[in-house]
């Protein structure tokens, strides 16, 4: 553990509005570099279970990743969907990929690409995803596009 993250305070969240409410905290970035912000709704679900202030840096740490991978001109998309039965989120950013090299040592504590990042985010995001029993993925073929896909629990299965 990296940061000594509290146990999550499970409440019942819509996980939809909590993407949109993050997703607004990054409306004028996105619009000072082009970047296009698409949501599609293909599944519906119930509220999921979860510590809403955890999840919200999860997101937070996740679509500042996806806008600095695109930079200037791009598009994020947020997808709600079912895979398998379950429900899933997916943040998918046009950017260009993650070497192979580099995604191996994407959740290592302290590994960054960037000349100020402190290597912690997706680091933090994996330990909160963790505490959750969240299943999730960073899918990333070379030129991209980049999916990170989180798959919720249902309360009763986590």
């Amino acid at each position: 553990c990296v940061v000594g993250l509290p146990l999550p305070n499970l409440q019942p969240c819509d996980v939809q509005k909590l993407t949109t409410d993050v997703a607004l905290l990054f409306k004028a970035e996105l619009a000072k570099r082009n970047i296009e912000l698409r949501f599609d709704v293909q599944a519906q679900f119930d509220a999921v279970h979860l510590d809403r202030g955890q999840i919200e840096q999860v997101f937070v740490n996740v679509l500042k990743n996806a806008v600095e991978a695109i930079g200037e001109e791009g598009t994020i998309s947020i997808r709600f969907s079912k895979q398998s039965g379950k429900p899933c989120l997916v943040i998918e950013d046009t950017g260009g990929g993650i070497p192979p090299s580099v995604k191996a040592n994407l959740f290592t504590p302290f590994f960054s690409t960037k000349g100020n990042g402190q290597g912690i985010g997706l680091t933090l995001v994996q330990e909160i995803l963790d505490g959750h029993k969240f299943e999730f993925s960073l899918e990333s073929p070379p030129g991209g596009p980049t999916q990170f896909i989180v798959f919720f629990a249902l309360q009763g299965t986590a």
